[in-house]
């Protein structure tokens, strides 16, 4: 058993509680500055301190099997909220936080700075840090969609017809994406009786073969990827997102796109491990969406545009 690190949640709730201040200290250019600067040191200090772990939420430590709920008799389940946080999580969260700094700083050389901006970012920050955390694909669905709000705020900050368009279809979009998701996890949660993603897979495992629940829920949440993580049919959506963002932002917008495309397939790996066709829809969504992004971006003649499809691919 990994240690309950009691730190680990500090990655996620602190984005959110400077998100909160920032927000209320809105036309307060030199306080919002300070507050900004300081908490980014600390976003980055705290992922560098924390042990390897586990953090539960309910303070419940692992118990028994409940056949009756699960149908299956696997060893033990977890009873509430998991985040895990081993070498994997340390990188990919060292690496966002890094790159969040640097837009927020860029954004902080300017005159004006809007602490509602800000905290949009630190927003997505914190919904990005619980994805890459969350061993509970239930808290892993309502964390992608703040961060699809958190995104689509901050193209619709550049005030731009263009960018008020292309906030609005991601957000339509993301609303059949995110109820695929939510279906698929009911899905699970109506087979299974868990949320958690560990004991789901190892329920699976001892289910054998993919019923035909299953294997609907699995193509629900692989339609959710990739709607998440930008691939084909939905890379024009989020290219447009790339295209009418500010620099700063659509450079962040695309390592979360990028983190979230990970953290989602290592999740479906997981849960459908001994689902061996998944792994060639996946790969094969992959290879389309590389030669879609890159015939399109041969085809531009604005470099944002051609910038945008080059991410996608």
């Amino acid at each position: 058993m990994l240690n309950n690190s009691t730190l680990i949640p500090l990655m996620v709730v602190l984005p959110l509680i400077m998100a909160i201040l920032v927000n209320f200290l809105h036309q307060k250019d030199k306080s919002v500055k300070f507050i900004s600067i300081v908490s980014l040191v600390v976003f980055v200090f705290v992922p560098i301190v924390t042990l390897y772990g586990v953090h539960l939420f309910s303070g419940h430590l692992r118990t028994g099997s409940f056949p009756e709920i699960s149908k299956l008799l696997i060893p033990d389940v977890y009873m509430g909220i998991v985040y895990s946080y081993g070498a994997v999580q340390k990188i990919l969260i060292l690496v966002l936080t890094v790159l969040t700094g640097f837009s927020v700083l860029t954004i902080l050389n300017k005159k004006m700075v809007s602490g509602v901006y800000v905290a949009m970012i630190f927003i997505s920050l914190a919904a990005t840090s619980a994805i890459i955390l969350a061993d509970d694909i239930f808290n892993f669905f309502v964390f992608t969609e703040i961060l699809v709000v958190a995104q689509a705020a901050l193209v619709i900050a550049v005030q731009e017809t263009k960018g008020f368009k292309a906030a609005f279809k991601y957000m339509i979009f993301g609303t059949i994406s995110g109820a695929s998701i939510l279906l698929g996890i009911a899905l699970l949660l109506g087979s299974y009786g868990l949320l958690n993603i560990t004991d789901l897979s190892n329920a699976i495992k001892a289910g054998g073969a993919l019923n035909p629940i299953g294997l609907s829920a699995a193509a629900l949440l692989t339609l959710g990827w990739l709607y998440e993580s930008g691939l084909f049919p939905f890379h024009i959506i989020k290219s447009n997102m790339y295209e009418n963002a500010k620099p700063e932002i659509s450079a962040l917008l695309q390592v979360q796109s990028k983190i979230v495309l990970v953290a989602m397939a290592i999740i479906l790996f997981r849960v459908f491990s001994g689902f061996a066709l998944l792994k060639s829809v996946m790969l094969g969504f992959a290879i389309f969406t590389v030669v879609i992004g890159s015939v399109m971006a041969l085809q531009q003649v604005e470099l944002r545009k051609l910038l945008s499809f080059v991410a996608v691919s």
